[in-house]
C-alpha cells in the first residue's frame, strides 16, 4: 500500500513539475484519486462585449459567464444575450441558455429556450439556431414557432433573413392568423 502511495505522490510531483516548467498549453487539476490533464481556458463571469463599426454599436454580447479557449477560437456561453444592430431593418435581441461562439466571424450557435425578439413586437422560438453574424441569417432544424401581431407560424427547420424579411419554414409549416377586428 505505501508503495502504491509512493508512486502516486511520485506521479503527481512529475506532472506538476511538468505542468509548471513546460509551456502553458495544459493545466494539471488534482482530483479525488486522479490527476487529470485538461487545456487551459479562461472562465469569466458577468461579460459584457460591445463591437462597434465607425464608433456605433453593431454588435453587443452580454453573458452570465463565459470559458474562452487559450487559443481565442470559441467562446462558450452561459445564459447569454446578444443584441445585433442594423441600419436597415429593426435591432435583433438572441437570448438562450447556451451558446458557442466562434470568436473570429462572431457567429454562434444558441441551445436550449432560444428566443429571438425585434423592436416591433415579433419574436421567434426554437431549441437551437445559427446565427451566421456577417449575413444576419438564421439557421436551424429544430421546431419553430414565430409570433406576429394577429399570427403564429410553426414549423420544423428554418433559413431567416431578418433584415430582407424572408422566413423561410422547410417542413410541416402550420400558420394560424387572426383576421384583426374591425372598430
Amino acid at each position: 500500500m505505501k508503495i502504491i502511495l509512493a508512486i502516486v505522490v511520485a506521479t503527481t510531483l512529475a506532472l506538476l513539475a511538468w505542468g509548471y516548467y513546460a509551456p502553458k498549453t495544459a493545466t494539471v487539476l488534482i482530483l479525488k484519486d486522479a490527476v487529470k490533464l485538461a487545456e487551459e481556458k479562461i472562465t469569466l463571469s458577468g461579460v459584457k462585449l460591445i463591437e462597434k463599426k465607425n464608433n456605433k454599436p453593431i454588435m453587443e454580447l452580454m453573458a452570465d459567464r463565459s470559458t474562452i479557449a487559450l487559443d481565442e477560437s470559441v467562446t462558450n456561453l452561459e445564459d447569454f444575450t446578444l443584441v445585433s444592430y442594423s441600419d436597415k431593418m429593426d435591432d435583433i435581441t438572441l437570448t438562450a441558455e447556451k451558446g458557442v461562439m466562434v470568436n473570429s466571424t462572431h457567429d454562434v450557435t444558441a441551445s436550449g429556450n432560444v428566443l429571438v425578439r425585434d423592436k416591433s413586437g415579433r419574436a421567434l422560438a426554437t431549441g437551437t439556431l445559427r446565427w451566421i453574424n456577417a449575413e444576419r441569417k438564421m439557421i436551424t432544424d429544430d421546431f419553430v414557432w414565430i409570433f406576429g401581431d394577429n399570427f403564429v407560424i410553426n414549423g420544423r427547420g428554418m433559413v431567416a433573413k431578418p433584415d430582407e424579411e424572408t422566413f423561410e419554414l422547410l417542413n410541416d409549416v402550420r400558420l394560424t392568423f387572426q383576421p384583426r377586428r374591425k372598430k
